[in-house]
């Protein structure tokens, strides 16, 4: 399972909005926020569709365009295969727009597979 992590390079003029934002969509410290800006690591790093938190991709998403509209630099980054992050690595970025696109798939996919159950349910 894919996770993502969120490093921010910048948190922009609205200091004080970026890092309200960062500390209450990830229940962090200012200080956590902070550190993790000031070593460029990750801000956090979850598993993108866990089913213990399903609305988490969508309120990343929502999260990237607030932090876009207030010029805080950021980026998000797919890990797959147990990745730990590296500043120097290469990863598969996602935007909010791409995030949006993934929750879509992955809400089709599960309602394929639901229709195929019970269709193939109706079929014994």
């Amino acid at each position: 399972m894919s996770s993502v992590a969120l490093i921010v390079r910048d948190l922009g003029s609205q200091k004080a909005r970026s890092l309200s934002l960062l500390m209450d969509a990830f229940e962090l410290s200012m200080a956590a926020v902070k550190n993790a800006v000031a070593s460029n690591s990750p801000v956090v790093t979850k598993k993108l569709f866990d089913r213990k938190d399903p609305q988490f991709p969508s309120r990343l998403a929502n999260l990237l365009d607030e932090l876009s509209a207030i010029n805080c630099e950021w980026t998000a980054v797919e890990l797959v295969n147990g990745q730990s992050y590296e500043p120097s690595g290469k990863f598969y970025e996602i935007t909010a727009e791409r995030l949006r696109k993934m929750v879509a798939a992955r809400e089709e996919s599960i309602a394929q597979q639901r229709h195929l159950g019970e269709m193939e349910a109706g079929e014994e």
